[in-house]
């Protein structure tokens, strides 16, 4: 017997990552003002665009965090 449930499988960090580009992108304000709101640096942005760009579970956090306060709104 095979129990379902309602759980979505968690995302990949590229789709996490993209998603957050594309958040950036939509908003179209200066990295400063989106590190502000989201509680960071802004050099902890720096790199977004980047393939490079390796944020920290934290950054990742906070800048979803502040996608669903948007999307809440």
């Amino acid at each position: 017997m095979c129990i379902s449930t309602s759980k979505q499988p968690p995302a990949t960090l590229n789709a996490v990552l993209l998603r957050i580009r594309q958040y950036a992108l939509d908003r179209a304000i200066p990295m400063s003002q989106l590190a502000a709101e989201a509680g960071l640096g802004v050099n902890t942005l720096r790199h977004i665009n980047s393939s490079h760009w390796n944020p920290t579970a934290r950054t990742l956090s906070r800048l979803e965090s502040l996608m669903v306060g948007d999307a809440n709104d």
